[in-house]
């Protein structure tokens, strides 16, 4: 689980070339091409998921992002706990995105 903050300008982790990016992928192991939000087939724009309360997830290796920042990750403590006690990707989809579905 790896909380951050995206402003306007931070692009989907598949997209971005920087550095924080490539160190993120390097350190982990994991290609940043496999960070989607779950329920989604194409990157979602940060501040989209953001303002929803969901994550980019990267199925294959086990890893999510949030980008919310720190302190309003406390407000998907639903999620967050039931996934890092090893639940599916799918707890940390907001209850309003799987309520409207």
């Amino acid at each position: 689980m790896i909380l951050d903050y995206a402003n306007g300008k931070t692009d989907p982790l598949a997209f971005r070339q920087d550095f924080w990016a490539h160190g993120l992928s390097t350190t982990l192991g994991a290609s940043s091409s496999y960070f989607l939000e779950p329920g989604h087939s194409s990157p979602s724009r940060p501040l989209d998921i953001a303002a929803v309360g969901a994550f980019e997830v990267s199925k294959p290796h086990r890893i999510a992002l949030w980008h919310g920042g720190f302190e309003k990750a406390a407000h998907r403590l639903d999620g967050i706990l039931p996934w890092l006690s090893g639940e599916p990707d799918e707890v940390l989809i907001p209850a309003a995105a799987v309520q409207s579905s």
